[in-house]
């Protein structure tokens, strides 16, 4: 080109302080734009593997971010409402596991050293005619008004003998309960 025409062009170049590849136009050596146009903040609304998990701010590619998370529903933009959105649901859900957290340990409070009683059928030999399962432990404390489910409580083995022994409980929230359950002949 001739010395005295002016000429425009666009260089694709890595920002000096974001260090983000930008689009910069340019005229005879002059800085004339340097905007941003390959970088896309999104909200993930799954974990995406190798992006983050759910709930977090990320930058993406535009590309990756309109063909890929947007169009299957694994991120929204990262709008000023949709951050404060964001913000407002962590607050609930915070607030809620507050509360189940507590309610949880009033639970511990009452369960904590409870003795429950049952009554099964037992054999000649002394064996209990059908063995005794978390399920059947959970079904008689929800009987008496506690909600628990078989899933929390850990029995290494359904038992057959009829006879005193301690059962440990697993709350949610990390607590634990230990309870007396003593088992009679019907």
């Amino acid at each position: 080109m001739p010395n005295g025409w002016g000429y425009k062009k666009r260089m694709k170049k890595r920002c000096r302080e974001t260090g983000i590849f930008v689009l910069m136009a340019v005229d005879k050596h002059k800085l004339l734009a340097c905007y941003n146009t390959f970088r896309m903040k999104v909200i993930l609304k799954t974990h995406v593997k190798d992006l983050g998990s759910q709930g977090e701010v990320v930058n993406v590619s535009d590309g990756h971010a309109l063909h890929h998370l947007l169009p299957r529903g694994l991120a929204i933009p990262a709008t000023n409402k949709a951050i404060v959105d964001l913000e407002h649901r962590r607050v609930v859900v915070a607030y809620r596991q507050q509360k189940e957290k507590k309610a949880t340990s009033k639970l511990l409070g009452q369960l904590q050293g409870y003795h429950l009683t049952l009554a099964e059928p037992v054999s000649s030999n002394g064996t209990l005619y059908g063995a005794v399962t978390s399920r059947i432990i959970a079904e008689a404390l929800q009987k008496v008004g506690y909600e628990i489910e078989a899933s929390m409580i850990d029995l290494p083995h359904p038992i057959k003998t009829p006879g005193e022994q301690f059962v440990q409980l697993h709350l949610p929230h990390g607590f634990e309960a230990s309870i007396h359950l003593t088992i009679n002949s019907q």
